[in-house]
């Protein structure tokens, strides 16, 4: 069995173009951090700083694509790959839920919370290609207009997933989950953000964990002020550990 592609193992120029993204990220992401310090609503500037980053860093990317004569097939509105597991980090599901309470109205913010509920009941503890056959939608997706509900601030893995091949992606919903075509460097970019994010957070006093998201959403509406005490350190996601954790 062949091992794992590490960082060393890549050519040093892609190695080269990575670090110069992390760079940057880091850079940007300790500007949030310095400014906001460990308080209420730095998830929320992390998160709008993040898709930033990771926008600014995909746009050649796209580019590329549609250089070698293909498109990002990923469109508003097209949800086949919203019935995937998402693991996320406390910041991002802290962005998430600040967001949906401050956008949605009560009635709308309650549908998503039972949404996530029954979801929660039938996916919690299954591993990823179990879920997957389930094909339940994010509750944070509107059923209505197969939009994200918090797209602003949606977590990196959502926005880093960029499909050339809309057919594959019908496929990997309605069939056992198989390959869906990405650029290469895609996943690679948005592993150097992600970790970024994540090593300034632990540096700053707020370690990180993988999480799952519907339970992790669940976890952080049930507590009082949790955001305020994952920065203190409590541990309030014990039932929303990511599967792979």
């Amino acid at each position: 069995m062949a091992k794992p592609v590490g960082f060393g193992d890549l050519p040093p120029p892609l190695q080269d173009y990575l670090d110069k993204v992390y760079q940057r990220a880091d850079a940007r992401i300790g500007a949030v951090i310095a400014r906001h310090g460990l308080a209420p609503g730095l998830s929320g500037a992390l998160a709008v700083e993040r898709v930033a980053i990771l926008a600014d860093e995909l746009a050649p990317v796209a580019e590329l694509v549609a250089a070698g004569g293909a498109e990002i097939a990923c469109r508003k509105g097209c949800a086949f790959c919203c019935s995937h597991t998402v693991d996320v980090t406390p910041d991002e599901v802290f962005a998430i839920a600040d967001y949906l309470a401050r956008q949605l109205d009560p009635d709308q913010l309650a549908a998503v919370k039972r949404r996530a509920a029954a979801a929660d009941a039938v996916l919690h503890g299954l591993p990823p290609v179990e879920r997957h056959a389930k094909r339940l939608f994010c509750p944070v997706l509107d059923p209505s207009t197969a939009s994200c509900l918090a797209h602003p601030v949606r977590p990196n893995a959502c926005q880093a997933y960029l499909s050339v091949d809309l057919a594959r992606c019908e496929a990997d919903f309605h069939e056992p989950p198989q390959p869906v075509e990405q650029p290469t460097v895609a996943p690679m970019i948005a592993s150097v953000v992600d970790r970024t994010c994540s090593f300034a957070l632990d540096d700053a006093g707020a370690p990180t964990l993988s999480l799952e998201l519907i339970a992790a959403l669940l976890a952080a509406w049930g507590e009082p002020d949790a955001e305020a005490r994952w920065f203190a350190g409590e541990a309030i996601f014990a039932g929303a550990r990511s599967f792979t954790s």
